[in-house]
């Protein structure tokens, strides 16, 4: 993975590969998908954060868009939401649905989105703006219109934490070249989360809650000395590992944070 710092736009450059539905299918694709999916929704802070604005019921309608194997469908359903799930990764989304028949998931792009206006009133991107070399706005203004007035969204993706911002000073990044047209390896933009909340507030939201998440990861990214004993640390199923990275995740979250998650509602009309 090669990263980039693009200063006309300030934010840096993922170049891997390119993020086609067949790499998230290849990505995605396990022996036991059912399990899989069983062991994922047991990861309650999605759907406790939900519950903390929007209280769940047989009408209460949320999405997950880019959901992947479905697992935050799943983890709402069985909290009582009428819950769905749409991705554009399409084997995933046919295993899924063998695995758990009743999940409501189907194969959409999260920049038209199959549903009416004013749909959902809980609606979740996770780690999906990033991915798309032309810009989010298309995404955002999607989001918006399924959203009902006085709905959430709920949204992450990789940002501009302290310690990226410090190796920016020090130069510690390549420049990144200014192509015209997608580069066959770019895989993600790492974002200032203040401009991402400022184009959320033009249309129309207002922010409720943010919070940096995934101190490890943002560690083991950034700090190339680190990795090894991070990634045994992350791969690791020993309670003692999973303690002590739970604590390290938490306490550098608001220096080395990999991820940022924002609550936006949307204001009445």
């Amino acid at each position: 993975m090669t990263t980039q710092y693009d200063a006309r736009s300030g934010r840096l450059v993922m170049r891997q590969q390119a993020p086609t539905a067949l790499f998230w299918d290849s990505l995605w694709q396990v022996d036991d998908m059912r399990q899989q999916i069983e062991e994922e929704s047991r990861n309650t802070f999605y759907v406790g954060l939900t519950k903390r604005f929007v209280p769940p019921g047989p009408h209460v309608r949320m999405l997950d868009a880019g959901c992947g194997r479905g697992a935050v469908v799943l983890s709402h359903q069985r909290e009582g939401y009428d819950a769905y799930g749409i991705d554009f990764a399409q084997q995933t989304i046919t295993q899924a649905e063998q695995a758990f028949p009743a999940l409501q998931l189907s194969v959409a792009d999260v920049r038209k989105l199959p549903f009416p206006d004013n749909y959902f009133s809980a609606y979740w991107s996770l780690g999906v703006i990033e991915h798309f070399f032309n810009g989010y706005q298309e995404i955002l203004t999607e989001a918006r219109r399924v959203i009902a007035p006085g709905g959430y969204l709920f949204m992450t993706f990789p940002y501009l934490n302290p310690l990226r911002k410090l190796k920016i000073k020090l130069r510690a990044y390549t420049k990144a070249s200014q192509p015209q047209k997608e580069p066959s390896d770019f895989y993600q933009f790492i974002l200032n989360y203040l401009h991402v909340r400022h184009d959320l507030e033009k249309l129309g939201f207002q922010l409720r809650h943010q919070q940096a998440v995934d101190g490890l990861k943002g560690i083991s990214t950034e700090v190339p000395l680190a990795r090894p004993a991070l990634q045994k640390l992350l791969r690791s199923r020993g309670k003692l590992a999973r303690v002590t990275g739970a604590a390290i995740t938490e306490l550098a979250a608001p220096l080395a944070g990999h991820i940022m998650l924002l609550v936006m509602q949307r204001r009445p009309d």
